[in-house]
C-alpha cells in the first residue's frame, strides 16, 4: 500500500455567478422577473426595511442583484443564447418594442441589449445561423489570400480596419484572420502579458 499523498485534482472552474449593483429591489424584480423571465430563488435581509439581496436563475445562468449602498457597480455581462429570436419575441410579448437584435462591429454577431435602470447591462448574443456562418467563412478565405498576396508583394500586413475596407465586413474577421500570423499575434501577446511573472 502505498504511503504518498495523492495527486492533488485539477481545478475545474464554473460558470460565474455575478453580482449587480440595483437601487430599488422590488424595481429590479419587476425588471428582471417580471420582464425578462428569471426566477427569483431567494432574497435575503438583514432586518425587515434593510436593503436586500437576491438570487436569481433562467435556464443555466444565475446572478445576484444586490440593494446596499457599498455594492460595486455597474457591470456588463455576455451570455451565449441559444435562440435568440424566441427570447426576444418572448420579451416583445411584455414589452413591445422594448428589446432588438443588431449586429455591432467589431465581431458583428447577433446580440440584444437589455439595460436596467442603474446602468447594468446584459448582452445577449445569438449563434450565427448557417447562412451567415457560411458568408464568413468565405470573407476569412478571401482575407487570407488577400493577406498572402499583400506578404509575397514585399508589403506589410494590413491592419484590420485596411483589410475590412478592402475584402469586406465584419472587422472581427478580420482580426481573427490576422491573429493567424505570428507578426500581428506577438506584439497583442506582449503588450497582454506586460508585467506578468516569468
Amino acid at each position: 500500500m502505498s504511503t504518498e499523498d495523492p495527486a492533488p485534482a485539477a481545478a475545474l472552474l464554473h460558470p460565474p455567478r455575478p453580482a449587480l449593483k440595483v437601487g430599488d429591489f422590488s424595481e429590479a424584480v419587476a425588471h428582471y422577473v417580471e420582464w425578462l423571465g428569471f426566477t427569483l430563488d431567494w432574497e435575503w435581509r438583514e432586518a425587515p426595511g434593510e436593503p436586500a439581496i437576491g438570487f436569481l436563475s433562467r435556464d443555466r445562468f444565475t446572478f445576484m442583484i444586490n440593494e446596499h449602498r457599498d455594492a460595486l457597480g455597474p457591470a456588463a455581462i455576455h451570455l451565449d443564447v441559444q435562440n435568440l429570436d424566441a427570447l426576444v419575441e418572448e420579451w416583445d410579448g411584455r414589452r413591445p418594442g422594448a428589446a432588438v437584435i443588431r449586429s455591432v462591429p467589431p465581431y458583428e454577431f447577433p446580440e440584444a441589449v437589455i439595460e436596467d435602470p442603474w446602468g447594468n447591462r446584459l448582452h445577449f448574443e445569438g449563434k450565427l445561423e448557417s447562412e451567415e456562418a457560411a458568408r464568413r467563412r468565405t470573407v476569412a478565405d478571401a482575407m487570407r489570400r488577400h493577406v498572402e498576396s499583400e506578404l509575397e508583394a514585399g508589403r506589410p500586413l494590413p491592419a484590420p480596419e485596411d483589410l475590412r475596407r478592402t475584402v469586406g465586413p465584419p472587422l472581427g474577421v478580420a482580426i481573427e484572420v490576422l491573429n493567424e500570423y505570428p507578426e500581428y499575434a506577438a506584439p497583442f501577446r506582449a503588450r497582454r502579458d506586460e508585467g506578468r511573472e516569468p
